[in-house]
């Protein structure tokens, strides 16, 4: 039971991590690069990307896989309480940090930004682009706490079985 509680406990922060560098990429590169770009091409690059993160298995199974991992390695952890204290923290971090913003930040905004006429995208289009920016840091940042928040949890459970 312990070694099963510290391997889902490793691939929970696996999953955290590999989430945070996704987003990262997203807003140190992808973001970066769209900051050159004028308001149609703007408009034309960020519709695509939605299009595309909207239909991705892998953004699912990042967001929704890690998320059932971590309760499964929260009941396994349950009898060593600073384990699953450190898990259960790492979980409710990613579920508001990185789909809780996803689903009420991002993807609100994300329905504006399909709506816009890529020819003639609103005069404060810059606005949501920085939007978006800012959404990309918190999920990240939220990711990467949940991902330092597993692997302690999983290093402690490996801990107190040696």
């Amino acid at each position: 039971m312990v070694i099963a509680a510290a391997l889902l406990l490793s691939l929970a922060s696996i999953g955290a991590g590999l989430f945070s560098g996704f987003v990262v990429a997203m807003a140190s590169v992808v973001q970066a690069m769209l900051d050159d770009l004028n308001c149609t091409e703007y408009t034309c690059v960020m519709q695509r990307i939605i299009a595309r993160g909207r239909e991705s298995v892998v953004v699912k199974v990042l967001l929704l896989g890690k998320l059932l991992v971590g309760v499964v390695a929260m009941v396994l952890a349950w009898p060593q309480r600073g384990v699953f204290v450190l898990a259960l923290v790492g979980w409710v971090v990613f579920f508001v940090g990185a789909l809780l913003v996803s689903r009420q930040m991002a993807e609100p905004l994300y329905d504006i930004v399909m709506s816009w006429d890529v020819q003639a995208p609103p005069p404060d289009w810059e606005h949501y682009r920085r939007r978006w920016h800012q959404i990309n840091w918190i999920s990240s940042g939220a990711a990467f706490v949940a991902f330092c928040l597993f692997g302690a949890a999983a290093h402690q459970t490996l801990a107190a079985f040696a």
